[in-house]
């Protein structure tokens, strides 16, 4: 469970640029409806609206691929991504449990020619792949060692809960791979260097009412 984090998304309005901006006339396509309201001011009336965070986004796509990541001998691929009922875009309450899987390989030859890091385990790095609401890590879906032969794959599945929000606001869930020794080795809860993974490493979107 996902306790004193402190998420941080987009809302609906402000900057953001939606359809009334786009109007040529300048007009408020929220007028049209009324006394049933536009709060997000998508052009969808409330009533109707299945997506109260402005505009829907696109859906990402369902299998995802990350070169040089983090570095030139990395790389990791994941397919069937999706969060419930098999989709990508998910309008949830917040607090909610957000479950979370794919398929994953992960390649990572960075340790070639290394030993074993102790005398049990097995040869390769150690590897992670973390995944979040963007900015904030939230764990990793996977955590061991990765063949500097073979790579690594699997199915990976977590259950995440939505943060708890005052008005609708957009969430994306990202990826990257780690090098750590361990997910929360030295008691870490952030991104691979500190920096959360750009916007091209959005898996999904969630809005959070």
């Amino acid at each position: 469970m996902l306790v004193g984090c402190s998420f941080e998304g987009h809302t609906p309005g402000g900057d953001d640029k939606g359809p009334d901006q786009g109007r040529p006339d300048g007009g408020d396509v929220s007028a049209a409806c009324g006394a049933a309201g536009d709060a997000d001011h998508d052009g969808i009336c409330d009533p109707v609206d299945d997506w109260p965070c402005g505009l829907a986004p696109a859906e990402p796509a369902v299998a995802r691929s990350f070169d040089r990541e983090p570095d030139l001998r990395t790389s990791l691929a994941l397919q069937n991504i999706q969060l419930v009922d098999q989709r990508r875009l998910l309008t949830i309450p917040g607090g909610a449990p957000v479950f979370l899987s794919a398929d994953y390989a992960l390649t990572d030859t960075s340790c070639l020619g290394q030993g074993a890091p102790d005398a049990a385990g097995p040869a390769g790095c150690v590897a992670q792949i973390e995944y979040g609401f963007s900015p904030d890590r939230v764990g990793c879906l996977w955590d061991g060692h990765v063949s500097p032969q073979a790579g690594h794959r699997g199915h990976a599945v977590a259950d995440l809960f939505a943060p708890v929000v005052s008005q609708p606001t957009l969430f994306e869930v990202r990826v990257r791979v780690g090098h750590n020794l361990g997910c929360t080795y030295q008691g870490a809860t952030t991104w691979q260097g500190g920096v959360p993974p750009a916007s091209d490493h959005t898996i999904a979107y969630v809005c959070v009412f």
